[in-house]
């Protein structure tokens, strides 16, 4: 951090955190921690940190329960999706962005159909780019992964640093299913995927690729 001080007023500190180190989580329990220190003039209270320590601390019955329900799950899943011609791009090219802005009726829309069908918007948004990517590699059943922020249920702050990681979702029928069929089946995928988030997609597409011998 860095200390400001200006010709009139208190003084300001500057804290800069990188993203791949500190999430949002975070800065509840170092902002407290610094509130003690300044207040109390004591040391702040010890924190855990990385991400090997909080696998420790995670129940290692349940990581394993986690691994073993997705290898079981997407043993008999192809090994690569292949993209269609166009859609690779340079060799060693950045992956593209495309930013659009939702016009304000568009996502009321949303948000109604979301309601109607008693899904969350993110499965409304799931749910679409299956059916997009159904589309364009002209298969019915996907796979692919989702962020999460990799905090156990419930946890309080008490967590320092970057745990966010990414676990699979797996979608059947894309190309066939109606909306509302589609969007409950991206809202179970997206609860399968929380309730078994201790184990690592990258991680298990490795040791998928292991056992197929790839």
């Amino acid at each position: 951090g860095v200390l400001l001080e200006g010709p009139a007023g208190p003084a300001r500190l500057l804290l800069i955190f990188d993203h791949l180190y500190v999430d949002g989580l975070s800065l509840r329990r170092l902002l407290a921690d610094l509130g003690s220190m300044s207040l109390e003039g004591a040391p702040a209270k010890p924190y855990i940190e990385g991400r090997q320590k909080m696998q420790d601390a995670l129940a290692a019955s349940k990581y394993e329960a986690d691994r073993s329900h997705w290898l079981r799950r997407f043993r008999d899943h192809e090994a690569l999706t292949e993209l269609p011609p166009g859609f690779e791009g340079e060799p060693g090219a950045g992956a593209a962005v495309h930013l659009q802005r939702l016009e304000p009726e568009l996502c009321r829309r949303l948000e109604a159909l979301a309601k109607r069908d008693g899904v969350t918007l993110f499965a409304v948004y799931t749910a679409a780019f299956s059916k997009l990517w159904a589309f364009w590699l002209r298969q019915e059943e996907l796979l692919f992964n989702t962020p999460v922020a990799g905090r156990p249920v419930g946890d309080e702050p008490t967590w320092v640093g970057c745990y966010a990681d990414i676990v699979p979702l797996a979608m059947r029928g894309c190309g066939q299913a109606t909306w509302p069929d589609l969007n409950r089946q991206a809202q179970a995928a997206l609860l399968e995927a929380q309730r078994h988030a201790t184990a690592s997609g990258v991680q298990l597409a490795r040791d998928l690729a292991k056992e197929r011998g790839q």
